[in-house]
Parts: structure tokens; C-alpha cells; sequence
């Protein structure tokens, strides 16, 4: 994350995501150092649990890269919004798999955590390959709706192909979402895993609104909070590990929309999005290999003062 942080312009400016409200859905989250002083709620969609818990790993990296405050680290691998603060609904088991009545479930959960609660964005690294048009996709696209148009900004993993079809899976087609893909941005140049030679691509025929990605994020082995960490007597061990993929790019994005959100708290999802069409650095690749571009801090958060 120091990488990151440098490379997309977080250590210029002094927004830490102070008293916005982020949900992850996903593995879950454990309390881990960096985020445990943080953690607002937990629900768990495939079992039991009643308190915080991550059997997977993916999910406490995630809400690393966005929320971890560094500590265990001085500060190295503090995520973009370190002072955000965190809800977890566990999504997909231990193994990272899911059903669509969990994501449904869960996106039920945040609507009705806005009764109480100033949740201002979701951040989905899900893979979403496999859901067809349904009844039940379709109420999910509802619920998605209403929480766009009560200015929650969602965040969706482009995916991670691993096939010749590239194309981004059917959540993250959608218009309400801000789909995040992987790309490094010229650094590590004539290497083969680079995360932008498997983040998947937006139809090269889609025009308008329909066009995606939205943006790419830095995604290649980005450090953050490991779950399994441990602590002997004062020391914390194995507290970081390395994960690749749009679901780490994800987060990155959606940090720097809670910044975002942090300066401008009146701010609507239109708002953001013209902000982020304007701030974005051009990569020089087809809108559906990188969409607006590279994600850009300053200019993200300088957009509405010109």
C-alpha cells in the first residue's frame, strides 16, 4: 500500500475518510490491529457468526487496502482511508464462493442500515461470472438502484478473466455501480502477472452510461492486512501479506471516493462521477481497456473547487 498511496497521489493530500461509513461484502473481516478499533457492524450471510470472522483471508485484505490505519507497519501499509469506518457482511465462505441469495440478503442488510446509520458506500470485490437475468437478479439491481439514488456509492470488481471471454461480469455491467479495473499505469514494465493482462475488458461496443469499466486502480501485489496473523507477547507476526486482482484495486477506488466524500459530504453519486471523468489520467487505451483512466487523488478532490 506505501506503493499505491504514492503512486495515485494519497500522501498529497489530508483526507483520512473521517466519518464515512463503508460496507464490504465479502469473506468477512477478522480483528485484525489495523482494523479492529474501527469495526462499526458484522453480519454473517452463510452462517452462524455473530461476531466480526474471515476463514477465507480475502475479506480482511480488502477492507485493508481501504480502511487499515498502518499501525503494525508505522504506517507503511495504511490502506487510503485509514480513519474509515467499517461494516462487514460475509457473502462467501471459507473457500471465496457465494450464492446470490447471500449478495441479496446482504444488500437488504444496507438498506436498512441506512436507517440508522450514515452508510455512504459499498465496496463489492465479488466475482459475479455466473449470475443470469432473473427475477432475483433483477430485484438485485433494484435494491442497488434505491441505494444509488439515496447517494450511497457502490463499487464493483471488473473481475479477474481466466478465459478468451474478457468480458466484465453482469454486476459490474451495471449503470449504477462504478466498476474498478486493474492496471499498474506503466510501472514494472515487460512483466508477465501484471494484474492489467487479466482484469477484464468492457464491451467495445457499448456506448454512453453503458461503457465500462468507469476507471483502473493499481491491483498488483498490493500489500495489506493478513488474517492470519499472530501476536506473541507485544509483537505482531505474518500482520501483511500480498494479494493481486481487481478486488484489491476495488477498495483503492473506493477509498479514494471516501476522501472524496469526506471534503464534499453533500455530494451525489452524479457528482462524484463527473468529478472522477475529469480527474482520471488518460492512459492511452480504449475506453474499455482502462475506462476514464488511471485514478488520480488530487485531481479527484480538487475537481469541484475549479
Amino acid at each position: 500500500m506505501y506503493r499505491v498511496r504514492k503512486q495515485i497521489g494519497c500522501d498529497q493530500v489530508s483526507y483520512t475518510g473521517r466519518r464515512i461509513h463503508v460496507v464490504y461484502l465479502d469473506t468477512g473481516v477478522c480483528f485484525h490491529p489495523d482494523l479492529k478499533d474501527r469495526i462499526e457492524g458484522f453480519h454473517d450471510f452463510v452462517g452462524n457468526g455473530t461476531e466480526p470472522y474471515d476463514d477465507n483471508g480475502h475479506g480482511t485484505h480488502v477492507v485493508g487496502c481501504l480502511a487499515g490505519d498502518g499501525r503494525i507497519s508505522r504506517g507503511r501499509y495504511r490502506g487510503i482511508a485509514p480513519e474509515s469506518r467499517i461494516w462487514s457482511g460475509k457473502i462467501l465462505d471459507h473457500a471465496g464462493n457465494g450464492e446470490l441469495c447471500s449478495l441479496l440478503k446482504a444488500m437488504e442488510w444496507v438498506v436498512t442500515l441506512l436507517d440508522d446509520h450514515p452508510i455512504h458506500i459499498v465496496n463489492i470485490s465479488v466475482g459475479a461470472g455466473n449470475l443470469k437475468d432473473s427475477p432475483e437478479f433483477r430485484y438485485l439491481t433494484e435494491l442497488i438502484q434505491f441505494l444509488v439514488d439515496k447517494d450511497v456509492f457502490i463499487f464493483c470488481a471488473a473481475g479477474n478473466f481466466s478465459s478468451d471471454v474478457h468480458m466484465i461480469s453482469i454486476l459490474g455491467k451495471l449503470e449504477g455501480v462504478v466498476t474498478v479495473g486493474c492496471h499498474e499505469g506503466g510501472l514494472w514494465q515487460g512483466r508477465s502477472n501484471l494484474c492489467q493482462n487479466y482484469s477484464c475488458l468492457g464491451d467495445p461496443k457499448a456506448k454512453g452510461i453503458l461503457r465500462k469499466p468507469d476507471l483502473v486502480a493499481p491491483g498488483t501485489d498490493i500489500i495489506s492486512c493478513n488474517v492470519h496473523y499472530r501476536i506473541t507477547g507485544n509483537r505482531v507476526w505474518n500482520a501483511y501479506c500480498k494479494k493481486s486482482g481487481t478486488s484489491m484495486a476495488t477498495p483503492i477506488a473506493a477509498g479514494a471516493a471516501a476522501l472524496y466524500k469526506e471534503k464534499f459530504p453533500e455530494s451525489t453519486v452524479h457528482d462524484y462521477k463527473i468529478a472522477l471523468a475529469n480527474s482520471c489520467e488518460d492512459l492511452g487505451l480504449p475506453f474499455y481497456k482502462q475506462g476514464f483512466g488511471m485514478l488520480n487523488i488530487p485531481k479527484l478532490l480538487q475537481e469541484r473547487e475549479a
